[in-house]
């Protein structure tokens, strides 16, 4: 049995026994895109300097004792 149809093939000879020589060509584009992304990560160091001043005061408290001794003389006289 005898197919009618009309191979419609890229790259290939039309090979049907109804082939009426009509040529359809099939161009396929293939565009190629290429997205490039750059990423650019920045870090900053940060250093912070604590300066502490301890402040000693020394205070120095003199106590001055003074004793005071009275003697008392009693003098009788007996007559």
């Amino acid at each position: 049995m005898r197919k009618s149809t009309i191979l419609l093939t890229i790259g290939l000879k039309k090979t049907s026994p109804n082939y009426s020589g009509t040529t359809t060509t099939i161009t396929t584009t293939t565009t190629k895109s290429t997205t490039t992304t750059t990423t650019t990560t920045t870090t900053t160091k940060t250093t912070t300097t604590t300066t502490t001043t301890t402040t000693t005061t020394t205070t120095t408290t003199t106590t001055t004792t003074t004793t005071t001794t009275t003697k008392t003389t009693t003098t009788t006289t007996t007559t």
